[in-house]
């Protein structure tokens, strides 16, 4: 098991599955996510049917999980035996009944899920969500989605018929309130270097040079308030030239520096506890 939390990069993310066999639980997470610093959690259960991420903002984690439980329920055995263990759940999402009982219904919240302090999310619009191909077998319930309990009234789940083409299962599609603020603000700002705040200075010089003549007259108001608005567009254009865009977050620090990105992708790249002990 690892010792710590595994941050992710953008994109597609599966539990490593054992030798021979398929991943059976998968979430992608988007490039507009980044900020909020999504990361997987071996640490907490390191189980194939079992994938863990969370997010963080506002000095709060949001933690959200995906099973797949087999015709020997051993996810949910396992998520019994570790509720105890387990931090705060905001989402639990995937399959949790058997399709070999064609007549079993969903209606209820699972113990599994009681024990991690979930119930089962409101359906927008109700009905099957398993239709097998086998014949003989009937539609019914057994992807379900769990949220907080105070939140079965505001999040829905709902089920998007058109994205289904020729798979047996209906994708679900839920909307989750974590925060309306990342606690992220774009800004502009200069390099913390001296070459690049020289550049800068020159660049002002230049701009101010093209923009005013030297010799022009600055006897009347609206000759000084020519050159005074020269002055502000040199600035101006110095700026846009020669800052770069950068995101302040709550958890952004003075003291990072290129060694640390180099020490963090050493982590994301290998995964391995020494490297995060250094980053």
């Amino acid at each position: 098991m690892s010792s710590a939390p595994h941050c992710i990069q953008p994109g597609p993310i599966v539990c490593n599955p054992k030798p021979d066999t398929h991943p059976r639980v998968m979430a992608y997470v988007s490039n507009r996510l980044k900020e909020f610093r999504p990361s997987m959690h071996h640490n907490l259960i390191d189980h194939c049917d079992v994938l863990i991420l969370s997010l963080f903002t506002n000095r709060q984690r949001y933690n959200l999980m995906n099973i797949y439980s087999d015709k020997t329920h051993t996810a949910a055995l396992l998520l019994a035996e570790e509720a105890a263990s387990l931090p705060p759940f905001i989402y639990m999402g995937g399959m949790g009944w058997r399709p070999s009982r064609p007549s079993r219904s969903c209606h209820s919240t699972p113990q599994h899920c009681i024990r991690i302090r979930l119930a089962t999310g409101s359906f927008v619009n109700p009905g099957p969500t398993f239709y097998p191909c086998i014949q003989g077998f009937r539609s019914t319930v057994i992807d379900l989605v769990f949220v907080q309990p105070d939140q079965t009234l505001m999040v829905q789940v709902t089920q998007v018929h058109n994205t289904m083409g020729k798979l047996d299962h209906i994708l679900l599609a839920t909307t989750l309130l974590i925060s309306t603020d990342s606690g992220a603000t774009p800004c502009r700002a200069l390099k913390a270097d001296r070459e690049e705040q020289i550049r800068f200075v020159r660049v002002i010089e230049g701009e101010f040079a093209m923009k005013v003549d030297e010799h022009a007259p600055r006897d009347t108001p609206d000759q000084i308030d020519a050159v005074a608005q020269a002055i502000a567009d040199s600035f101006s254009a110095a700026w846009e030239t020669c800052s770069r865009e950068v995101t302040i977050m709550r958890h952004s620090k003075p003291w990072w520096m290129d060694e640390c990105s180099v020490m963090l992708q050493a982590y994301w790249e290998q995964g391995l506890p020494e490297d995060w002990k250094l980053y």
